[in-house]
């Protein structure tokens, strides 16, 4: 059973001081998925065995798919220390956490720290190590936004790194095409004087000199 379920069990189900129905009608006032499964239900003592039935059936759905999750997380492969492969593996990890909270999971575990630092390289490891207060206990939370700040960082000196050398090949290649046009034109200039014919009575008087 999970958390809420084994809470409202022990509260409630194993309550003998409480009929069927008063039982039913304090698992309606319960928020999410409990109220989802018993709304169907109308409130007599008969229908209290088949409400429990459909509660144990939801809630053990979910431990399906919190199980699901966790062996998601325990199977990703490590990440590489290049930033596209850091910014899939944070959220592929983040995906998995999220959806543990939305299930009623407690994910401040020193296991499911030691998970996540196993999925990321050594030299990330040691950067958020360093950038760790010696009196902060390392949380899952913690962690979480180290990484986010780390990888968000790193993206961002990626793209002005990228805008850099976009600038200095647009700038190369206005400087090529420049000297391109100047030596064509020098070219053609020289070509055309070089081919230019001095009229007849200059071509003599040039002899004559």
């Amino acid at each position: 059973m999970s958390g809420t379920l084994g809470f409202l069990n022990s509260a409630i189900h194993s309550n003998p001081s409480l009929s069927p129905v008063e039982k039913m009608n304090y698992f309606r006032a319960q928020p999410g998925d409990v109220t989802d499964v018993i709304s169907g239900l109308p409130l007599t003592n008969a229908n209290y065995e088949q409400f429990i039935k459909l509660l144990k059936e939801c809630y053990g759905q979910n431990e399906v798919i919190i199980n699901i999750h966790y062996t998601s997380l325990m199977d990703l492969p490590a990440s590489s220390s290049q930033t596209l492969a850091l910014r899939k593996n944070y959220d592929v990890i983040e995906k998995h956490l999220r959806s543990l909270e939305a299930l009623g999971e407690d994910i401040e575990s020193k296991m499911l720290v030691s998970l996540i630092m196993a999925k990321l390289p050594k030299e990330v490891l040691i950067h958020l190590t360093e950038q760790k207060n010696d009196d902060d206990e390392c949380t899952v939370q913690l962690l979480r936004d180290q990484l986010h700040r780390y990888i968000s960082n790193r993206e961002n000196v990626d793209r002005q790194s990228s805008d850099k050398v976009d600038y200095k090949s647009s700038v190369g290649n206005m400087w090529s095409t420049s000297q391109i046009t100047q030596f064509d034109s020098n070219t053609t200039t020289g070509a055309f004087l070089s081919e230019t014919k001095l009229p007849q009575n200059l071509t003599g008087r040039k002899n004559m000199i």
